[in-house]
């Protein structure tokens, strides 16, 4: 920003205004109201190259600033103030003879080209500029147009004469720019004020510069954050690990001069908003060295499902399957709840086995238990946040081969055998079970509680009767026959071996110790024959 009052216009402002003196800094001082001047409308103040109104408050101001106006050469009246200026003799031959000179050959003896400044200037002194002006609603901004500062010559930092406003410029600046902004400045910082001569000659001439001789004043303008306010952004959400509400709020600040202006959440320093514990919470913000607390609300994550979630699997957690190995997939497993109404959800199953996530497992058919677990996952929407809610549930799956009822030479089951004399049935008995798969008979162990036990093979003969029996065992067992409550001789078997025994008429049962719990009894061939 320049001021200036010969050349061009006055731009800039104030508001707390101070008397200092300066030279090539500033000196700190108090602001006080600008002054309004008062002068002489009746009578011109004249000078050797102009005249003006004189202050008549007691200070050093002018205006209405004009050079003398002359009708021609000749005229010595100013046609303004009257001043009278001393004419040269013309002896110009022409003038004798009655002609008239031109009017650009008549020069004044004390008339003079600009403003006179001693060889001694080394620089220029100002009075006026304060080292710092806090504006205020009352003084908004700083105004060089009120501001009451006078300049003079400086010949070794002794102060001279005064300055003449038309002979100097103050070109201001703020943050190494011109201020260009006419009639206001309310930026808060720091200024400098160039204040330069202008129109200036050394009285014994021929020296030049004297235009550069100038005065560097810094000075402050103190326009401060007063306060601020929450103007938008959330101030209640649900509980999450998310810190939404601190990035959408907006504040409005207020300055010291009463000017207001908006700034982002994002702008200020802000304490993290606890946004996961359930309550009403505070929150410090900083902003331009001002704090104030915001009041926040955080409510509890409303429940999408009332009452728990209640996983079947279809069919039983009990398989049979006719090759070696069951597939289980997620929609094999039903999922029952109850949801609350008015939010927007979806669901998702997922199977866990052996530590690994699938959307389908492969279980093998056996005796081993299989241990698989249900994931129902359930992502909702509650004021634009999604929540996810997970409910497991382990289910225990067993999965055995499907036993194979087939037709066999010698054995069956409740049917006659050879000639109609005897009869061999498979039933299951006490602890044990008997079946039928492939081409044999089996006879499993099915008890708690380990010991000696009769099979599930039953044969009636009609009458006396040689009995062959081919068996086998993978572990080791004793075999025998008993009829009744009598247990006849036995034979202890291990492998694949062939058992005979002699019946006289009547029912006997097969009785078998294995030396496992788990081991099983294979019958090949029952074999009656009659003497």
């Amino acid at each position: 920003m320049t001021v200036k009052t010969k050349n061009g216009a006055l731009i800039a402002v104030c508001a707390g205004i101070l008397a200092g003196t300066f030279a090539s800094g500033c000196a700190d001082t108090t602001a006080v109201p600008p002054h309004a001047h008062t002068y002489n409308e009746s009578e011109w103040t004249q000078g050797e190259a102009g005249h003006w109104r004189s202050a008549t408050c007691g200070h050093d101001e002018r205006k209405d600033y004009g050079e003398h106006v002359y009708d021609g050469a000749s005229d010595a009246d100013c046609n303004v103030c009257g001043k009278v200026r001393k004419i040269k003799e013309n002896k110009d031959p022409a003038e004798s003879n009655g002609a008239k000179p031109e009017d650009n050959k008549a020069t004044t003896d004390e008339q003079t080209e600009g403003f006179i400044i001693g060889k001694n200037t080394d620089g220029l002194i100002v009075e006026g500029i304060s080292a710092e002006y806090a504006l205020s609603t009352t003084f908004r901004a700083l105004n060089f147009d009120t501001l009451e500062y006078s300049v003079y010559l400086s010949e070794n930092g002794a102060k001279r004469g005064e300055v003449p406003r038309e002979n100097y410029q103050t070109t201001v600046y703020y943050g190494g720019n011109e201020v260009l902004t006419p009639q206001e400045l309310t930026a808060d910082g720091q200024y400098t004020a160039v204040v330069k001569l202008m129109g200036a000659v050394y009285a014994e001439g021929g020296k030049e510069g004297a235009d550069g001789v100038s005065a560097h004043i810094k000075f402050t303008v103190k326009n401060g954050v007063q306060s601020f306010s929450l103007t938008e952004g959330k101030t209640e959400q649900v509980s999450s690990a998310n810190d939404k509400m601190s990035a959408t709020w907006k504040f409005e600040a207020v300055r010291a001069n009463g000017d207001k202006f908006t700034f982002e959440g994002s702008e200020a320093e802000i304490s993290p908003p606890d946004t996961e514990t359930v309550g009403t919470r505070t929150a410090a913000v900083k902003y331009a060295g001002v704090e104030r607390e915001i009041q926040y609300t955080v409510k509890p994550v409303p429940e999408i499902v009332n009452g728990g979630v209640n996983v079947t699997l279809k069919g039983g957690p009990e398989r049979e399957v006719d090759g070696d190995y069951a597939v289980i997939g997620a929609d094999d497993f039903k999922a029952e709840y109850s949801v609350n109404a008015g939010y927007d959800y979806s669901v998702e199953t997922a199977l866990f086995y052996l530590g690994e996530q699938a959307n389908s497992v492969r279980l093998e058919a056996g005796e081993s238990i299989h241990y698989v677990t249900v994931r129902v996952t359930f992502n909702y929407t509650v004021e634009g946040e999604t929540i996810t809610r997970k409910y497991s549930q382990e289910f225990a799956v067993t999965v055995r081969k499907k036993q194979q009822e087939i037709n066999l030479p010698l054995v069956y089951s409740g049917a006659d055998i050879m000639n109609g004399n005897g009869i061999v049935r498979l039933n299951g008995q006490d602890d044990f079970t008997a079946s039928v798969n492939g081409s044999a008979a089996e006879i499993r162990y099915s008890g708690e509680e380990f010991g000696p036990i009769y099979g599930g093979l039953v044969i009636d003969v009609k009458k006396p009767a040689t009995v062959k029996l081919k068996i086998a065992v993978a572990g080791g067992a004793f075999c025998g026959m008993m009829e009744g409550d009598e247990q006849g001789d036995g034979q202890y078997i291990a492998g694949e071996e062939e058992l005979s025994f002699f019946f006289a008429a009547g029912q006997y049962v097969l009785y078998v110790m294995p030396d496992y719990s788990d081991d099983v009894i294979i019958i090949h061939r029952v074999e009656i024959i009659y003497e």
